[in-house]
């Protein structure tokens, strides 16, 4: 029944998201063609409209990719307080099925989409920033390959930010561990919307209409952060990485040591697995919830 039921939710959410997928792509599809035409045709004049074009193209794609992740978030909450609060709040409650498996089957689905549009904000903004680092560094050298423009990304993030690190790998891969962070994060914020629904639903909350929604949300949030903070000040866990391997450790003047004088990349893994943590916590909640108090429009 499981399988029918997250089934059921990924279609649901398709139909809620396809939309703004669709106009997502052709905005995209238009900014990729702008980033692509060779100005070059258009003589001296056209190669310095282009590189202003590509460079708008660029910051178009990466805030349509942000403008669509948005949009997923609104289409999966709206779809999930449609189906369980809403319209079809009755039938969906009276399905012989616990509401445990209810909400993680509309949990998994809404996580699916919201995860592909962030997956595509950060190809976007990657593949953006190095597509306009190419292309500044191709005005002033002709042999521009992959692996000098890794190397030119790897100094700017190094002057930038002061960073120790100087290895691509050890860079990329902490880049990565921030992505993963972040999907991390917004999984549970997924939850946190679902939990905020259900909760402005329920007796007595449910008089704050809207605006109860939007304070249990944002509550939730900053206690969820706050937790994170305490646990990373009570026990802290590091990933300190080096360009062959990776390990953990929970102290932090280990891991300042690791950055300071070896020059490695370190990554707080105590944000993740407090969200995730988190994350599960209010499930749990909000499964209860609906079981017991939560009211149908």
């Amino acid at each position: 029944m499981l399988g029918k039921l997250i089934k059921h939710a990924f279609k649901a959410h398709a139909r809620a998201v396809w939309g703004a997928y669709v106009a997502i792509g052709v905005v995209g599809a238009v900014m990729v063609i702008l980033m692509l035409i060779n100005w070059q045709n258009f003589g001296e004049t056209g190669m310095g409209a282009g590189l202003v074009v590509k460079g708008i193209a660029a910051l178009v794609l990466c805030l349509t990719a942000f403008v669509g992740l948005i949009l997923t978030f609104v289409s999966v909450t709206r779809e999930f307080r449609r189906s369980m609060v809403g319209k079809e709040g009755e039938l969906t409650m009276a399905l012989p099925v616990r509401a445990s498996s209810l909400l993680f089957s509309k949990w998994l689905s809404g996580s699916f989409w919201v995860c592909l549009s962030y997956t595509a904000l950060c190809l976007c903004f990657f593949g953006s920033f190095l597509y306009i680092l190419r292309h500044t560094l191709g005005a002033v050298q002709e042999d521009v390959n992959l692996t000098t423009l890794l190397t030119q990304f790897s100094s700017l993030l190094v002057s930038t930010f002061g960073l120790k690190v100087t290895d691509i790998g050890v860079i990329l891969n902490i880049i990565t561990m921030w992505a993963v962070y972040g999907g991390v994060t917004l999984i549970t914020i997924v939850m946190i919307f679902f939990f905020a629904i259900i909760l402005g639903h329920c007796k007595p909350f449910h008089r704050a209409g809207v605006l109860g929604r939007i304070l249990y949300f944002f509550g939730a949030v900053l206690l969820a952060g706050g937790f994170a903070a305490l646990v990373n000040s009570l026990m802290p866990i590091y990933f300190v990485v080096t360009p062959e391997y990776f390990t953990l450790t929970m102290s932090t003047q280990e891991a300042a040591m690791a950055v300071a004088v070896k020059g490695y990349g370190v990554f707080s893994a105590t944000g993740a697995y407090c969200w995730g943590f988190f994350g599960v916590i209010v499930f749990l909640v909000t499964a209860v919830l609906i079981d017991r108090k939560v009211n149908v429009d």
